[in-house]
């Protein structure tokens, strides 16, 4: 590299000039722009490893703890499901939102939405499509911020119910007249893995609906499963129904094939009968 040095005189004092050849100014010119991509790649580096130590806000997962079948209203007797899950402690979740579909990747757009402050569970109809089915169920929570920004489970824990065909009641007959207190009680039960049985009776006064009983079945052999084909008759001793008076009355049966203490994945039946009860 040349480097000249000229001593020169201006207005009487001595000055040093410093000239640089061609090739020293493209040299420095290159050091220059190394040096300034160094520092773009130095920020670019650090900028994404903030990026890496900061990960988008999100909230636990929810986890479902009860799925099972029952009557939604007694009024009308159709079918619904029950979903419960498990509470977030975090006060930061303003509402939790159900997701339902048949196939368990699909669960894409939300049912219903639950507000914190409610109990954790919701019941819903029935999805109505051929027997034997399986339905999926998941729930997220939302959380709602000042600015509006909505922040939410980043996963979600699915869960199911398998709703069987459901078994044939021989008594009480739909729209029967049962006279007195003992109410005689029989269905047909077909299952090869085994079924456990529960009974349960509503009934109208006033026109408010309410469940008067619910059993096992058979009631001599509690929470032992039936097997096979058979006949399960049964006898329920009821309330005196006063002279003159008619009580509207729901009977239904619920079968659950499980021998776990598990209360999602089920695989469930449920059937009702209509009847009335009148005094002897």
């Amino acid at each position: 590299m040349e480097l000249l040095w000229h001593r020169v005189k201006w207005n009487g004092y001595n000055s040093t000039v410093h000239r640089f050849t061609f090739f020293e100014s493209r040299n420095m010119q290159s050091r220059g722009l190394k040096f300034f991509f160094a520092l773009l790649c130095f920020w670019a580096f650090t900028g994404m490893q903030c990026s890496e130590q900061h990960p988008p806000p999100s909230l636990n997962t929810v986890h479902l703890k009860d799925i099972h079948l029952q009557i939604s209203d007694p009024a009308s007797g159709a079918p619904a499901v029950y979903i419960g899950w498990e509470k977030l402690s975090d006060p930061k979740v303003s509402y939790y939102e159900v997701y339902q579909s048949f196939n368990k990747d699909s669960l894409i757009h939300s049912i219903v939405t639950q507000l914190a402050s409610d109990s954790p569970r919701v019941v819903r109809a029935l999805p109505d499509s051929a027997q034997p089915m399986t339905v999926y169920y998941a729930v997220r929570a939302v959380a709602v911020e000042a600015t509006g920004q909505k922040v939410i489970s980043d996963t979600l824990a699915v869960d199911s119910i398998t709703v069987l065909p459901s078994f044939s009641i021989h008594s009480p007959g739909p729209n029967s007249v049962q006279v007195g207190r003992d109410l005689t009680i029989e269905l047909d039960v077909s299952s090869n893995q085994g079924i456990l049985l529960k009974a349960v009776l509503y009934e109208r006064k006033a026109n408010v609906w309410s469940i008067k009983q619910q059993c096992c079945l058979p009631q001599n052999n509690c929470n032992n499963p039936v097997f096979g084909t058979s006949s399960q008759p049964e006898t329920l001793t009821l309330e005196t129904v006063a002279p003159g008076d008619t009580l509207a009355s729901l009977l239904c049966f619920q079968g659950t094939e499980s021998f776990e203490a598990k209360l999602t994945g089920l695989n469930q039946s449920l059937i009702c009968s209509r009847f009335s009860r009148v005094a002897q």
